[in-house]
């Protein structure tokens, strides 16, 4: 099982997508708030923003097709 995190920063709203990758951190382009992509949580260093929503997925590794329940609780 893996995890996918929500695309908009927690603390203004900020595009991830947009963001600097770097290992396992995400950085948010507009106030750089650093995000652990692997669970959504936020840095210690970041005390302006909050952790992310996290999802359950599944990969079907045959077809590619990927299954995320946004429901489900991490």
């Amino acid at each position: 099982m893996k995890e996918t995190i929500n695309e908009i920063c927690t603390h203004e709203g900020g595009p991830l997508d947009e963001g600097e990758h770097n290992g396992y951190n995400l950085k948010c382009p507009w106030h750089y708030a650093v995000f652990d992509v692997r669970n959504g949580k936020v840095s210690d260093a970041t005390v302006w923003a909050t952790d992310l929503n996290s999802y359950p997925v599944k990969v079907n590794e045959r077809t590619g097709d990927i299954l995320a329940n946004p429901d489900a609780k991490i």
